[in-house]
């Protein structure tokens, strides 16, 4: 399944969801910034929106945060997790994100 496929992965994964929206962020060329890093090339090619095995992982959860139930569904099949699975794992991803961003300085 895909669940334990990838579970070897997770700072990957984490990586490629903060790294998704970073050229908006940072107004900075994406690629560029891509180029420096030690990815995978599936991994790479996710957050430039390629096609790639990992890529159901990041597309599941921008439809998570946009509430695009039927992508959900359909990407359903490649992610092989419980709804409650997947909630979970976005909620405790989300309270990470959160204590992250408390470190950084306060302006």
């Amino acid at each position: 399944s895909m669940k334990t496929r990838h579970k070897h992965r997770s700072s990957e994964v984490f990586i490629m969801g903060m790294f998704s929206l970073m050229d908006i962020i940072a107004e900075t060329d994406l690629k560029a910034v891509l180029r420096d890093l030690p990815l995978e090339q599936d991994v790479t090619d996710a957050i430039l929106g390629k096609e790639s095995d990992i890529a159901y992982i990041l597309e599941y959860a921008r439809a998570f945060e946009m509430g695009d139930w039927e992508k959900l569904v359909d990407l359903g099949h490649h992610i092989r997790m419980t709804e409650e699975e997947i909630g979970k794992l976005y909620i405790d991803c989300m309270m990470y994100a959160d204590s992250l961003f408390e470190l950084l300085p306060q302006k």
